[in-house]
């Protein structure tokens, strides 16, 4: 999709998760953050365990990320677990996107 078809709603952020060696190669991530009622429904997700956080990370994949390294998440592929985490991370707000990481230093 070319940038300059569409007017940007502010609203997707971009996150740049560097490459671990033998989990994950590098990966930069177009997400929509959650609102609070789905950082609400995560914890219970998360307090409950198993498939019920696999299942609500789907969710949210399906519902915030918009591309991986500039392509949409194909259907039946599963993220290495270490990169999912830090997917969920960034969709929830736990860690900043690369453009809040860019005001925090000025």
């Amino acid at each position: 999709m070319a940038d300059d078809l569409f007017i940007g709603d502010g609203q997707t952020l971009t996150r740049t998760i560097e490459a671990i060696a033998g989990q994950h190669g590098k990966a930069v991530i177009e997400y929509r953050a959650a609102g609070y009622g789905e950082f609400v429904v995560w914890n219970r997700a998360a307090a409950q365990g198993g498939a019920a956080v696999e299942k609500y990370a789907a969710e949210l994949f399906a519902k915030h990320l918009v591309s991986i390294n500039g392509t949409a998440l194909p259907t039946g592929k599963k993220l290495r677990p270490l990169l999912a985490d830090k997917i969920v991370d960034s969709i929830l707000g736990y860690v900043g996107s690369d453009e809040e990481r860019a005001d925090s230093k000025n």
